[in-house]
């Protein structure tokens, strides 16, 4: 069996000794490697921009949900400040009758 024909790619690689990159061929190869590589950068370039858009996208949709997040809490501050000013006041209500049926109960005794 003859050596490999190429060391790095083993003795099943195939390399054409003949290969001129001026035969009528190398032009097409050629033009073919231009093609793919124009090709392959055009598809990173719109890669890239799909990131960035999905990016902006994902920043604009964590501000959103941080506003709306700031938005409720402070709603349910609030809230609760309705409700705690509604209850102090019923308290205090209820003390005043509270206080008022004591002094009531003392004089009838």
């Amino acid at each position: 069996m003859p050596p490999p024909l190429s060391p790095i790619l083993g003795e099943h690689s195939f390399v054409n000794p003949t290969f001129n990159k001026d035969s009528e061929y190398g032009d097409d190869v050629a033009q073919s490697g231009d093609s793919l590589m124009k090709v392959m950068l055009e598809s990173e370039e719109r890669d890239q921009q799909r990131s960035q858009e999905i990016a902006r996208q994902l920043d604009e949709s964590f501000q959103n949900l941080v506003q709306n997040l700031a938005q409720s809490l402070v709603d349910m501050w609030h809230s609760n400040e309705k409700r705690a000013r509604v209850w102090r006041e019923q308290n205090a209500k209820n003390w005043r009758a509270f206080q008022v049926e004591i002094e009531r109960m003392e004089e009838a005794f």
